[in-house]
Order: C-alpha cells, then sequence, then structure tokens
C-alpha cells in the first residue's frame, strides 16, 4: 500500500491472498476507497491457492477485476497481462531490463529454475528478489505450521500446509511444495499422527532449498 501511495501511477496489482500486514480485501477497499470520485481504476488481480466454489465471486464483489489460482498457469497469467495492461500500456515507462542470472546447476527435484522462467521471462533479478521474499515468508509459514501442530490446532495448520504449498509450487521449490501437500492430505484426512512425521522433515527441506539457491539469490546481492 505504501508504493501505491508513493506512485499512483501503476498499471497493474496483482494481490496474493494471504500477506502479513493487510488482507486482499482490505488492499483492494483501501484502494478503491482513494478512487472514488476520480478516473482512475487500477486493475487488481488476485492470485490464491484457494480454489473453493464462490471464491471467485467475492474477489470479484470486492472490487477485484480477476482471479488466477496457483499454481500460477504462465499462459492464464499472460492473458490476464495483456487484458488489464491493455489501458495503463500508453502510460507507463519503458521496460526495464535486467540481466540475467548465470543459473548454477540445482537438482530439479529441489528447485525447478523453469517456474521462474516462465513467470518472469528469465531467471533476472527481478525473479530472484521473488525467491528471497519466498523463503523469508517460507520460514515464518513453517514457524507457524509448527507451533499449530504443536498446539494441536489442526484447522490452523491445515492453512499454514496449504499456503506453503500454493507459494511453493508458484515459484519452484518443488520438493518442499510436496512435501507440504503431503501435509495437508494427511490433516485433510484426520490423520494428523502422519502429518507430524512429514513435518517434522520441513525445516530440512526449506534449509536444503535455501542451500540449492543461495548461489543464485548472492548475484542479487553483488548487483546491488
Amino acid at each position: 500500500m505504501r508504493k501505491y501511495e508513493a506512485d499512483p501511477s501503476y498499471g497493474l496489482l496483482l494481490t496474493d491472498f494471504h500477506m502479513p500486514e493487510m488482507d486482499r480485501f482490505t488492499l483492494t477497499a483501501e484502494i478503491r476507497q482513494r478512487e472514488a470520485g476520480s478516473r482512475r481504476h487500477l486493475p487488481i488481480v488476485a492470485l490464491t491457492a484457494d480454489a473453493l466454489p464462490g471464491t471467485e465471486q467475492r474477489c470479484l464483489e470486492a472490487g477485484m477485476d480477476a482471479y488466477l489460482t496457483k499454481p500460477i498457469d504462465s499462459k492464464l497469467l499472460a492473458t490476464a497481462l495483456e487484458k488489464w495492461l491493455q489501458a495503463a500500456a500508453l502510460r507507463q515507462p519503458a521496460v526495464r531490463t535486467t540481466k540475467s542470472a548465470a543459473a548454477p546447476k540445482i537438482d530439479p527435484q529441489i528447485f525447478d529454475t523453469n517456474r521462474l522462467v516462465e513467470t518472469f521471462g528469465a531467471v533476472n533479478t527481478e525473479a530472484l528478489q521473488f525467491l528471497a521474499q519466498f523463503i523469508g515468508e517460507a520460514r515464518k509459514i513453517v514457524a507457524g505450521l509448527n507451533a499449530a501442530m504443536a498446539g494441536e490446532s489442526w484447522s490452523d495448520a491445515r492453512h499454514h500446509a496449504h499456503a506453503l504449498k500454493g507459494a511453493g509450487s508458484s515459484v519452484g521449490a518443488v520438493r518442499l511444495g510436496q512435501l507440504s501437500s503431503d501435509i495437508q492430505d494427511c490433516l485433510d484426512a484426520d490423520d494428523p499422527d502422519t502429518a507430524s512425521l512429514f513435518v517434522g522433515g520441513l525445516e530440512a527441506t526449506l534449509e536444503e532449498l535455501v542451500e540449492a539457491v543461495q548461489p543464485l539469490i548472492a548475484t542479487v546481492q553483488v548487483e546491488s
């Protein structure tokens, strides 16, 4: 929201459902309130792993313009960008190009760089900054999941597992995303004991991911 207040000329907002400071509905309401009485309308596209019936309608009724489910289909994302950026394209500055990072060899079962390429067009600075942000958020989610499991709050645990599954699949964290999916499946099946066994491997799996992608993320720090 702070970035929007500083520069309201953005052409499109892609918003996740789960954010630390302001949820997607509050964010949309704030923006629509600020636009009231003006000719401005910032296209807002929701991104979420929640594919439940009625979710899309809730997004549209809240003032959002479109809705995409995770893992994000690159073709659907491209279609949404083409549709909602048409009106804004003429007023946007020239696209800033960034250097692609020289990608070291990474086990594709741990991290699939193709997911970043599908979303960003290349493993570039913007993509790697996104990856670094994901890792920071993943640590928080894993901590929340551990706390929920310890407190036998199965609903909260499922929420954390679901969020980590969707985010991990979208960014390319293959093994982490799959493990999170297994945890969610166990909780959906009312099997917290097996879920606990899988949760025990989450931190090691996350650190495995961090170790694998650290050479990539380091290139952002060097360039900046």
